[in-house]
């Protein structure tokens, strides 16, 4: 879609319109689950409308979800209503409810989920059961299609606590169903090492499709399920290193640190090797805590500094408007990568060569990159916003120049807006 693409989809998602008569012919477009996975958000078909507005609808994924709607909301829809729009409760309203989204995937159920759909005999009703193992959950929503519903796509919330179900009706039209699954997939279930080993799992999919948010709520759950799995622990305080959330990352360490499994040692030594830690290469806490000489910045060479923890730099964008901007150091020169957010596609849309030079005490670099002046800027470190820690960011060029960079890759600036405190049921 590209950069610009987004640009037009982020415009068409605020242009908020109507939803009652779109309601009963389906839903055109899936956009995305909340940070949380308690509600998803769905745009209409735009044919349907007279004045050919684009409306959209949002959906809680349980009645219990429903619940939790804002008291402005549960004022203006009736009780039990899982799904809202901007009819009931005006455009504005809507706008602070739903600033941004993240893309949903289909595929197989975690945990060994599994969904069978059927449509009742007056064919105004979608019957889902939901069944892992033996266990069993059935949930009925209303349907306006026409003819039976047929079964299409699953969108499963990371650690199996919700699904998405979307489904097409006789003429093609899709509509999504919502539906939460704690009968099977229990909050609070500590003492099930099964279930933890099969959250901790689900995580590293997620981890390795570069969904990092979904990731990391799989390992929480997974090190609440279990606290005594050392694997859970010590994911969750990478998860956790990403983000730039310390104190979660460095709790998860201690634990490994204070643990007498074997396994926990092996986790911990691992660490210092690990570039999801990067952002806390140099705090002081950290270092010390996974054995580490505390580094002196003011004693430590330039091109150490630059080249710790494989040499990535992050420029998170505030918002999904901009790119987010990569700096790659190596021994043979220097790279910038400029990435959509992942909100959108997470399309590259630019790489930039440069070059670099150090010297025991400074650092110049030469490249290309909107705000930042031509030939060779000066490199220089700072503390990252929020930190005690000195030389923690990174930034390129007298002041303003570009910056602060983060050590290693940062997230997209949708999750670090909807970042929530790490689960602890």
């Amino acid at each position: 879609m590209g950069f610009r693409g987004a640009l037009v989809l982020l415009g068409a998602a605020l242009a908020l319109g109507q939803a009652r008569q779109a309601r009963a012919r389906g839903s055109d477009q899936l956009l995305g689950w909340s940070a949380d996975r308690t509600w998803f958000l769905a745009r209409n078909d735009p044919g349907q409308r007279e004045d050919g507005s684009v409306p959209f609808k949002v959906c809680a994924t349980s009645d219990a979800d429903s619940a939790t709607f804002p008291s402005w909301v549960r004022a203006a829809i009736p009780v039990g209503e899982l799904c809202f729009d901007s009819d009931d409760v005006g455009l504005p309203a809507l706008r602070q409810l739903v600033p941004r989204v993240r893309k949903a995937r289909a595929g197989g159920g975690p945990l060994g989920l599994k969904v069978k759909l059927t449509t009742s005999d007056e064919g105004n009703t979608v019957i889902a059961t939901f069944t892992r193992g033996k266990a069993r959950d059935t949930a009925q929503r209303a349907f306006y299609g026409d003819g039976p519903a047929r079964l299409r796509k699953v969108y499963w919330s990371p650690d199996g606590s919700a699904a998405i179900v979307e489904v097409a009706d006789r003429e093609g039209s899709l509509d999504w169903f919502g539906f939460g699954l704690r009968a099977l997939v229990p909050s609070k279930s500590a003492g099930d090492p099964a279930l933890a080993g099969a959250l901790n799992l689900e995580g590293l999919a997620r981890y390795r499709e570069g969904d990092y948010h979904a990731a990391r709520v799989a390992f929480a759950h997974a090190a609440a399920v279990d606290p005594t799995l050392p694997a859970a622990h010590y994911n969750l305080a990478a998860m956790s290193a990403i983000f730039g959330d310390a104190a979660v990352a460095l709790r998860e360490l201690g634990w490994l640190a204070a643990s007498k499994d074997a396994r926990s040692k092996v986790f911990l030594d691992k660490v210092p090797r690990d570039g999801d830690f990067a952002r806390l290469a140099v705090d002081p806490a950290f270092r010390t805590l996974v054995g580490l000489p505390v580094l002196q910045p003011s004693e430590s060479p330039m091109g150490r500094l630059l080249l710790s923890v494989g040499g990535v730099w992050s420029l998170p964008a505030a918002t999904c408007e901009r790119p987010t901007v990569v700096l790659a150091f190596t021994k043979d020169g220097l790279t910038a990568t400029l990435r959509s957010c992942p909100a959108y596609d997470g399309t590259k849309l630019e790489t930039v060569v440069g070059t670099w030079t150090p010297s025991p005490t400074t650092a110049t670099a030469e490249i290309a990159l909107p705000g930042l002046g031509k030939g060779k800027q000066p490199i220089s470190f700072e503390r990252c916003p929020g930190s005690t820690v000195d030389a923690g960011c990174l930034r390129l060029g007298a002041r303003p120049g570009l910056g602060p960079f983060h050590r290693g890759v940062a997230p997209d600036p949708a999750e670090v807006a909807t970042r929530p405190a790490a689960p602890t049921d």
